[in-house]
């Protein structure tokens, strides 16, 4: 039997050294443990337990909220330890059941109470830390409030609806257009006073209607104006 030696290229051996040698590094190296949540993209009580070894732990939490997700991330704890993976490890153990993706474990979300994350934190860690218990989450209650000014007014709504059933009404019963203040063309959209001389006497277009405030004057009679 022959036995075939294969003369390494030093390149290559120095590459493989290097690698290993990073590999030993990121296992040993400090770093942060961070709680997040997302209550914009993702609602309340989900959390997200991770870690990272850079300097600058919230370059890693800006990068998490970039543009796959449509609100940044707030910060609950940012812990720095001198072996953020094992204790890291050991907080997903003690929250292994509140995973949100039962699949997928390398996906690190948690609908669980803050506290339970807190204390899963202190037992691992034994050393004081900082908790933000309540999130800002700043855009998304801007958002809220931006998208509460734009709901209708529930008064126009309810008084437009009267409206509407006073317009079926005259349709129905044939109200005479004369008899009311106020006349609406349904082809044009135009309000006019009664004695407008531009209204069709009788014709099928004209209904009655108690306001003017949705639809356009007419430019003849002017029914903005008292007569």
């Amino acid at each position: 039997m022959r036995i075939i030696l294969f003369r390494a290229c030093p390149i290559v051996v120095i590459a493989i050294a290097v690698t290993f040698w990073a590999f030993a590094q990121s296992q040993t190296q400090p770093g942060y443990v961070y709680v997040l949540s997302n209550a914009g993209s993702f609602g309340d009580g989900i959390y997200k337990v991770g870690f990272t070894q850079r300097d600058q732990p919230l370059s890693r939490v800006q990068e998490l909220g970039d543009t796959s997700v449509p609100f940044p991330f707030d910060v609950h704890a940012l812990i720095y330890t001198d072996d953020p993976r094992g204790l890291e490890r050991k907080i997903h153990a003690d929250l292994d059941q509140y995973r949100v993706n039962k699949v997928n474990t390398k996906k690190e979300f948690f609908r669980v109470d803050l506290n339970v994350i807190v204390n899963s934190i202190a037992t691992h860690h034994g050393q004081p830390f900082d908790v933000v218990v309540e999130a800002k989450a700043e855009q998304y209650r801007k958002s809220m409030l931006f998208q509460e000014k734009q709901k209708p007014d529930k008064n126009s709504e309810n008084v437009q609806s009267k409206l509407d059933s006073l317009f079926v009404q005259s349709q129905e019963t044939n109200v005479a257009p004369a008899t009311a203040k106020f006349i609406l063309n349904t082809q044009t959209n135009k309000v006019h006073f009664s004695h407008c001389r531009t209204i069709q006497q009788g014709g099928e277009h004209f209904v009655p209607v108690l306001t003017i405030n949705w639809y356009d004057p007419c430019k003849v009679c002017n029914p903005q104006m008292l007569p």
